[in-house]
């Protein structure tokens, strides 16, 4: 009986939002109308018979009395009827089960506990491929930027080393060697060439011989300079 009671009111809720009344305020309006309806007939036959016929004060008073046990009876018999109005205008004003409002539409799609649970799981799982997929992003943008920036260096140092290389160039180097053995030649034509010696003069010469050809060595690189 509660469940029911409960239905019928989520029910009217829902007219009330769509409509602005709902069946059961619709149902008491009808029938306050009847029943105005009948009290008016009723007063309205009492009224002439009082004015066609000249009643007196006690007649009168039963006249009225008369005229208010008709309405009752009238509203007694309506009873019966009353129902089968009631279901009318609750078919007529229902709203079917397949019409949703606009802000229900999101409940459109009834699911059970089970069911409630397994997409809580799934969105779970989604979620956490989602983080995962965040912060995969998140290092290969990091790997990236490190690639730039040793792309970077690297060209950086191919550049310096190419400029090194560049500014290191000695010139007509083939001259200055060609240059270098002739006065190297020239340099031991003028030495002097000593005497035959034994093997322990000819692997430690007396410091006089020494001394002469410091002297011959430095005249001979005068000479060069000079020429």
């Amino acid at each position: 009986m509660a469940s029911e009671e409960m239905k019928l009111r989520k029910r009217e809720e829902y007219e009330m939002q769509l409509f602005g009344f709902h069946s059961r305020a619709a149902y008491d309006g009808i029938k306050n109308i009847i029943k105005e309806e009948v009290r008016s007939v009723c007063q309205n036959l009492s009224k002439s018979i009082e004015s066609k016929y000249k009643l007196g004060s006690e007649e009168l008073s039963v006249l009225r009395t008369e005229a208010k046990d008709l309405v009752q009876t009238y509203e007694n018999r309506a009873e019966s009827h009353m129902e089968s109005l009631n279901n009318i205008v609750r078919q007529f004003i229902a709203i079917p089960d397949n019409v949703l409002l606009d802000e229900d539409k999101g409940q459109a799609v009834q699911v059970s506990e089970d069911e409630f649970e397994e997409l809580k799981t799934k969105m779970d799982n989604l979620q956490k491929r989602a983080e995962g997929v965040t912060m995969f992003n998140a290092a290969l943008r990091q790997e990236l930027e490190l690639q730039k920036r040793f792309k970077a260096c690297e060209d950086a140092i191919n550049n310096a080393s190419r400029e090194i290389k560049d500014n290191t160039v000695v010139p007509n180097l083939d001259d200055q060697i060609t240059e270098f053995i002739q006065q190297s030649e020239k340099l031991r034509m003028q030495l002097p060439i000593p005497e035959s010696q034994c093997e322990r003069h000819k692997y430690n010469p007396p410091l006089e011989n020494l001394k002469d050809f410091d002297l011959v060595y430095r005249e001979t690189l005068i000479n060069t300079a000079n020429e």
